[in-house]
């Protein structure tokens, strides 16, 4: 035990030294990702079950039937499946489906994404095992559209939560790091951390952890949250979900440009992240939120914002977590707008 825990110092000291002393990089290319999900299972793939197109707390939906809605746009009568979502694809797909994950490497290319930044709880999972097929997929059909990891948690329960996280960008490096699928800048794997993930652990013993994970080789982890406090340590700054500053008002643009001032004299990476709307009134949870879709409008002045501020990145939430209404994956209710908007959008900031 004494030996790991000299050994994370060492490589602390390393870690932290290194940050100080590197020269400044040039601003990364302006690049598009957004967060993508690859959780869901139908009864063709999974052995007669629905995967997370049922998701209900402390409710029931049964996707194999169908319900009447009223359109968001016009105010008319659509049928769609009882699902837990509030949007609807045009037909639900497994996320094991070569054909559905050919469809949404073409759906992403043509919006003008670069990377899609999947959800990931752990090794041998449904999700984990689905993303190991889309890289091969991708690397098969020579698409430009990356893949990266939204590391979602510690590991619950784990007797030594550092060793664990350690343990886990291990594995991830070992699987996905070096596919050429993988997304990376400078040449070096990027990976992002939610504010689950971020709030399991101290400052400190995040920074052990980071430490001990680029160990192996140099890696670039994006943290959530934007106080430039996680710079010490994370190689830059992102908002997984603006949602609740939207709804309170909060002058975007210029949140935007506060993360892009503390990022960018530091050499770390600044994003923004932009959003079409968001809606989780059909999954039983307790508070619900909602932030109407404007027709389109919402989505165009975030987008104007974040390509004012200049970030190196700009982040989707997202391309397909339906269960929250934040998709851009082309819906019964939307149809294809919000993708031909973010395609729009993608080239005026890559120009920029």
């Amino acid at each position: 035990m004494k030996r790991m825990i000299l050994f994370v110092l060492v490589c602390l000291a390393g870690s932290l030294h290194s940050h100080g002393s590197e020269p400044a990089e040039a601003a990364p290319a302006h690049r598009v990702l957004a967060f993508y999900y690859n959780w869901y299972g139908t009864p063709a793939f999974q052995k007669g079950k629905w995967e997370h197109w049922a998701e209900c707390r402390g409710c029931a939906h049964d996707p194999a039937k169908t319900v009447e809605i009223a359109s968001p746009r016009d105010g008319k009568k659509l049928t769609v499946p009882d699902t837990g979502t509030t949007n609807h694809p045009h037909q639900l797909y497994d996320s094991n489906d070569p054909a559905a994950i050919r469809r949404h490497l073409k759906l992403a290319e043509q919006a003008g994404i670069d990377a899609l930044i999947v959800t990931w709880w752990g090794r041998g999972l449904y999700h984990d095992r689905a993303l190991r097929l889309a890289m091969d997929i991708a690397a098969e059909a020579k698409s430009p559209v990356k893949f990266t990891i939204y590391y979602e948690q510690v590991p619950r329960g784990a007797a030594d939560p550092v060793a664990a996280v350690i343990d886990d960008f291990r594995y991830l490096r070992e699987q996905y790091g070096s596919h050429p699928s993988f997304f990376r800048h400078d040449n070096k794997p990027v990976f992002f951390a939610y504010g689950r993930a971020m709030g399991q652990m101290q400052p400190q013993q995040w920074a052990a952890a980071l430490a001990g994970l680029r160990s192996p080789g140099p890696a670039l982890v994006i943290a959530d949250g934007l106080n430039p406090k996680w710079l010490e340590w994370f190689d830059g700054l992102h908002e997984y979900n603006p949602v609740g500053q939207i709804l309170k008002k909060t002058d975007m643009a210029a949140r935007y440009r506060d993360t892009v001032a503390a990022c960018r004299p530091r050499s770390r990476i600044s994003t923004a992240t932009v959003l079409p709307g968001y809606d989780d009134s059909n999954i039983g949870r307790e508070r619900v939120t909602r932030l109407g879709r404007e027709n389109g409008d919402l989505y165009k002045r975030l987008w104007q914002a974040a390509i004012a501020a200049n970030p190196d990145w700009v982040l989707l939430t997202s391309f397909n977590e339906w269960h929250e209404g934040s998709e851009i994956e082309p819906s019964v209710e939307w149809g294809d707008q919000f993708l031909n908007l973010t395609a729009d959008y993608s080239k005026k900031f890559k120009k920029k």
